[in-house]
Protein backbone atom coordinates (compact mmCIF):
# COMPACT_ATOMS: atom_id res chain seq x y z
CA UNK A 1 0.00 0.00 0.00
CA UNK A 2 1.22 3.50 -0.82
CA UNK A 3 -0.11 6.99 -0.20
CA UNK A 4 -0.74 8.92 -3.41
CA UNK A 5 -0.82 12.68 -3.57
CA UNK A 6 -3.26 14.52 -5.83
CA UNK A 7 -0.48 14.86 -8.39
CA UNK A 8 0.21 11.11 -8.40
CA UNK A 9 -3.49 10.33 -8.79
CA UNK A 10 -3.90 12.69 -11.75
CA UNK A 11 -0.81 11.21 -13.39
CA UNK A 12 -2.17 7.65 -13.09
CA UNK A 13 -5.84 8.47 -13.75
CA UNK A 14 -5.99 11.81 -15.55
CA UNK A 15 -9.76 11.62 -16.04
CA UNK A 16 -10.35 12.06 -12.33
CA UNK A 17 -11.36 15.47 -11.00
CA UNK A 18 -8.93 17.92 -9.47
CA UNK A 19 -11.19 17.92 -6.42
CA UNK A 20 -9.56 14.63 -5.39
CA UNK A 21 -6.68 15.53 -3.09
CA UNK A 22 -5.19 12.18 -2.18
CA UNK A 23 -5.66 8.44 -1.97
CA UNK A 24 -4.25 5.02 -1.16
CA UNK A 25 -2.87 2.73 -3.87
CA UNK A 26 -3.02 -1.07 -3.41
CA UNK A 27 -0.77 -2.60 -6.10
CA UNK A 28 -1.50 -6.20 -5.06
CA UNK A 29 -5.19 -6.15 -5.92
CA UNK A 30 -6.83 -7.14 -9.19
CA UNK A 31 -10.13 -8.02 -10.83
CA UNK A 32 -11.54 -9.98 -13.76
CA UNK A 33 -12.37 -7.92 -16.83
CA UNK A 34 -15.23 -10.30 -17.75
CA UNK A 35 -16.48 -12.53 -14.90
CA UNK A 36 -19.03 -14.27 -17.14
CA UNK A 37 -16.32 -15.23 -19.62
CA UNK A 38 -14.34 -16.74 -16.74
CA UNK A 39 -17.35 -18.91 -15.88
CA UNK A 40 -17.73 -19.99 -19.51
CA UNK A 41 -14.07 -21.00 -19.67
CA UNK A 42 -14.43 -23.01 -16.47
CA UNK A 43 -17.48 -24.78 -17.92
CA UNK A 44 -15.57 -25.65 -21.09
CA UNK A 45 -12.63 -26.98 -19.07
CA UNK A 46 -14.95 -29.08 -16.91
CA UNK A 47 -16.77 -30.53 -19.93
CA UNK A 48 -13.43 -31.39 -21.51
CA UNK A 49 -12.72 -33.45 -18.39
CA UNK A 50 -16.02 -35.35 -18.54
CA UNK A 51 -18.32 -33.17 -16.43
CA UNK A 52 -21.95 -33.12 -17.60
CA UNK A 53 -24.08 -30.02 -16.91
CA UNK A 54 -27.85 -30.29 -16.45
CA UNK A 55 -29.87 -27.08 -16.10
CA UNK A 56 -32.88 -27.97 -13.98
CA UNK A 57 -34.84 -26.40 -11.14
CA UNK A 58 -34.64 -28.52 -7.99
CA UNK A 59 -38.01 -28.42 -6.26
CA UNK A 60 -37.37 -30.78 -3.34
CA UNK A 61 -34.86 -33.27 -1.98
CA UNK A 62 -34.72 -36.18 0.44
CA UNK A 63 -32.23 -38.69 1.74
CA UNK A 64 -32.38 -42.32 0.68
CA UNK A 65 -30.58 -45.37 1.97
CA UNK A 66 -27.60 -45.01 -0.34
CA UNK A 67 -27.73 -41.40 -1.44
CA UNK A 68 -30.00 -38.47 -2.21
CA UNK A 69 -33.07 -38.09 -4.38
CA UNK A 70 -33.81 -34.75 -6.06
CA UNK A 71 -37.19 -33.75 -7.45
CA UNK A 72 -36.73 -31.38 -10.41
CA UNK A 73 -38.94 -29.65 -12.94
CA UNK A 74 -37.75 -32.26 -15.46
CA UNK A 75 -38.13 -35.41 -13.39
CA UNK A 76 -36.26 -37.12 -10.57
CA UNK A 77 -32.52 -37.46 -10.12
CA UNK A 78 -30.65 -39.68 -7.70
CA UNK A 79 -27.05 -39.37 -6.61
CA UNK A 80 -24.63 -40.94 -4.18
CA UNK A 81 -23.55 -37.47 -3.07
CA UNK A 82 -24.78 -33.92 -3.72
CA UNK A 83 -23.28 -30.48 -3.21
CA UNK A 84 -25.52 -27.57 -2.23
CA UNK A 85 -23.83 -24.45 -3.58
CA UNK A 86 -26.84 -22.32 -4.50
CA UNK A 87 -25.76 -19.07 -2.91
CA UNK A 88 -28.59 -17.23 -1.17
CA UNK A 89 -31.03 -19.92 -2.35
CA UNK A 90 -29.29 -22.70 -0.39
CA UNK A 91 -31.34 -22.62 2.82
CA UNK A 92 -34.43 -24.44 1.51
CA UNK A 93 -32.54 -27.46 0.16
CA UNK A 94 -30.31 -27.58 3.22
CA UNK A 95 -33.38 -27.71 5.46
CA UNK A 96 -35.00 -30.41 3.30
CA UNK A 97 -31.95 -32.68 3.50
CA UNK A 98 -30.67 -31.96 7.02
CA UNK A 99 -33.77 -30.84 8.90
CA UNK A 100 -31.81 -27.78 10.09
CA UNK A 101 -32.77 -24.16 9.52
CA UNK A 102 -29.78 -22.11 8.38
CA UNK A 103 -29.84 -18.38 9.29
CA UNK A 104 -28.99 -17.47 5.69
CA UNK A 105 -30.09 -14.10 4.34
CA UNK A 106 -29.20 -12.03 1.30
CA UNK A 107 -27.44 -8.70 1.10
CA UNK A 108 -28.96 -7.50 -2.16
CA UNK A 109 -26.31 -5.65 -4.12
CA UNK A 110 -26.85 -3.25 -7.00
CA UNK A 111 -24.62 -2.02 -9.77
CA UNK A 112 -24.90 0.22 -12.81
CA UNK A 113 -22.97 -0.73 -15.96
CA UNK A 114 -21.94 2.14 -18.24
CA UNK A 115 -21.01 0.57 -21.61
CA UNK A 116 -19.44 3.70 -23.10
CA UNK A 117 -17.03 4.32 -20.22
CA UNK A 118 -14.78 1.24 -20.21
CA UNK A 119 -11.66 3.35 -20.88
CA UNK A 120 -12.33 6.12 -18.34
CA UNK A 121 -10.25 4.50 -15.55
CA UNK A 122 -7.07 2.38 -15.74
CA UNK A 123 -7.96 0.46 -12.56
CA UNK A 124 -10.72 0.19 -9.98
CA UNK A 125 -11.23 3.32 -7.87
CA UNK A 126 -13.10 3.47 -4.56
CA UNK A 127 -14.47 6.71 -3.13
CA UNK A 128 -13.80 6.78 0.61
CA UNK A 129 -16.37 9.49 1.30
CA UNK A 130 -19.12 8.17 -0.97
CA UNK A 131 -18.62 4.48 -0.16
CA UNK A 132 -18.79 2.98 -3.66
CA UNK A 133 -16.40 1.56 -6.23
CA UNK A 134 -15.91 2.13 -9.98
CA UNK A 135 -14.41 -0.85 -11.84
CA UNK A 136 -13.38 -0.91 -15.52
CA UNK A 137 -14.55 -4.11 -17.25
CA UNK A 138 -14.47 -5.22 -20.86
CA UNK A 139 -18.18 -4.36 -21.13
CA UNK A 140 -17.96 -0.91 -19.58
CA UNK A 141 -17.42 0.85 -16.26
CA UNK A 142 -19.28 -0.79 -13.37
CA UNK A 143 -20.45 1.38 -10.48
CA UNK A 144 -21.27 -0.67 -7.39
CA UNK A 145 -21.46 -0.45 -3.63
CA UNK A 146 -24.91 -0.70 -2.04
CA UNK A 147 -26.44 -3.25 0.32
CA UNK A 148 -30.13 -3.88 0.90
CA UNK A 149 -31.73 -6.38 3.27
CA UNK A 150 -34.96 -7.28 1.47
CA UNK A 151 -34.98 -11.07 1.07
CA UNK A 152 -35.26 -13.13 -2.09
CA UNK A 153 -38.77 -12.25 -3.22
CA UNK A 154 -39.20 -8.48 -2.98
CA UNK A 155 -38.93 -6.68 -6.36
CA UNK A 156 -35.65 -4.94 -7.10
CA UNK A 157 -35.41 -1.21 -6.35
CA UNK A 158 -33.35 -0.08 -9.32
CA UNK A 159 -33.23 3.49 -8.04
CA UNK A 160 -30.43 2.20 -5.84
CA UNK A 161 -28.43 1.37 -8.97
CA UNK A 162 -29.08 4.75 -10.61
CA UNK A 163 -28.09 6.51 -7.38
CA UNK A 164 -24.55 5.27 -8.03
CA UNK A 165 -24.29 7.52 -11.08
CA UNK A 166 -25.22 10.50 -8.95
CA UNK A 167 -22.48 9.53 -6.50
CA UNK A 168 -19.95 9.60 -9.34
CA UNK A 169 -20.70 13.20 -10.24
CA UNK A 170 -17.84 15.53 -9.35
CA UNK A 171 -15.27 12.73 -9.26
CA UNK A 172 -14.37 13.17 -12.95
CA UNK A 173 -13.40 16.14 -15.09
CA UNK A 174 -16.44 15.26 -17.23
CA UNK A 175 -19.46 13.40 -15.87
CA UNK A 176 -19.87 9.76 -16.86
CA UNK A 177 -22.22 8.95 -19.74
CA UNK A 178 -25.33 6.90 -18.95
CA UNK A 179 -26.05 6.13 -22.61
CA UNK A 180 -27.08 2.49 -22.82
CA UNK A 181 -26.60 2.05 -19.05
CA UNK A 182 -28.02 -1.13 -17.48
CA UNK A 183 -28.92 -1.50 -13.77
CA UNK A 184 -28.55 -4.87 -12.05
CA UNK A 185 -29.36 -6.47 -8.71
CA UNK A 186 -27.94 -9.69 -7.25
CA UNK A 187 -28.15 -11.72 -4.06
CA UNK A 188 -25.12 -11.92 -1.77
CA UNK A 189 -25.56 -14.97 0.50
CA UNK A 190 -24.79 -13.86 4.05
CA UNK A 191 -24.65 -15.52 7.47
CA UNK A 192 -24.66 -13.79 10.89
CA UNK A 193 -20.98 -14.51 11.69
CA UNK A 194 -19.71 -13.45 8.23
CA UNK A 195 -18.26 -16.92 7.56
CA UNK A 196 -19.46 -19.38 4.90
CA UNK A 197 -20.70 -22.91 5.49
CA UNK A 198 -18.26 -25.45 3.99
CA UNK A 199 -19.13 -28.85 5.39
CA UNK A 200 -20.10 -32.50 4.85
CA UNK A 201 -23.22 -33.80 6.61
CA UNK A 202 -25.74 -36.65 6.45
CA UNK A 203 -23.02 -39.35 6.48
CA UNK A 204 -21.18 -37.50 3.71
CA UNK A 205 -24.17 -37.72 1.35
CA UNK A 206 -24.53 -33.92 1.42
CA UNK A 207 -21.77 -31.37 0.91
CA UNK A 208 -22.38 -27.67 1.65
CA UNK A 209 -20.66 -24.58 0.25
CA UNK A 210 -22.50 -21.29 0.55
CA UNK A 211 -22.61 -18.02 2.47
CA UNK A 212 -19.56 -16.23 1.05
CA UNK A 213 -21.23 -12.80 1.18
CA UNK A 214 -19.27 -10.26 -0.93
CA UNK A 215 -16.35 -12.64 -1.49
CA UNK A 216 -17.75 -15.43 -3.65
CA UNK A 217 -15.38 -14.91 -6.55
CA UNK A 218 -12.42 -14.24 -4.24
CA UNK A 219 -12.95 -17.42 -2.22
CA UNK A 220 -14.23 -19.69 -5.01
CA UNK A 221 -10.96 -21.49 -5.78
CA UNK A 222 -10.03 -22.35 -2.20
CA UNK A 223 -13.63 -23.38 -1.50
CA UNK A 224 -13.51 -25.75 -4.46
CA UNK A 225 -10.32 -27.30 -3.09
CA UNK A 226 -11.94 -27.80 0.31
CA UNK A 227 -15.07 -29.31 -1.21
CA UNK A 228 -12.93 -31.78 -3.19
CA UNK A 229 -11.24 -32.81 0.06
CA UNK A 230 -14.61 -33.22 1.79
CA UNK A 231 -15.95 -35.32 -1.09
CA UNK A 232 -12.98 -37.65 -0.66
CA UNK A 233 -13.38 -38.12 3.09
CA UNK A 234 -11.78 -34.99 4.52
CA UNK A 235 -13.09 -33.32 7.65
CA UNK A 236 -14.66 -29.86 7.77
CA UNK A 237 -12.95 -27.10 9.73
CA UNK A 238 -15.02 -26.21 12.78
CA UNK A 239 -15.48 -22.45 12.06
CA UNK A 240 -17.21 -23.36 8.78
CA UNK A 241 -19.35 -26.27 9.92
CA UNK A 242 -23.14 -26.19 9.75
CA UNK A 243 -23.56 -27.28 13.38
CA UNK A 244 -22.07 -24.01 14.69
CA UNK A 245 -25.60 -22.56 14.41
CA UNK A 246 -27.30 -25.13 16.69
Amino acid sequence: MAFWSAEAIRKAAPQLSEQIQGGLFFPGTGHFLDPYQVVRELVRAAEANGVQFLKRQVLDACQEEHGVSLTTDQGALTARQVLIACGAHSAKLTAALTGKAVPLDTERGYHLMLPHEQHRLPFAVTSLERKFIMTPLSGGLRLAGTVEFAGLDRPANMQRAWQLHRLSQGLFRKDLSTQGATPWMGFRPSLPDSLPVIDRVCDARVLLAFGHQHLGLTQAAVTAEWVAELANGGQALRPYRLDRFY
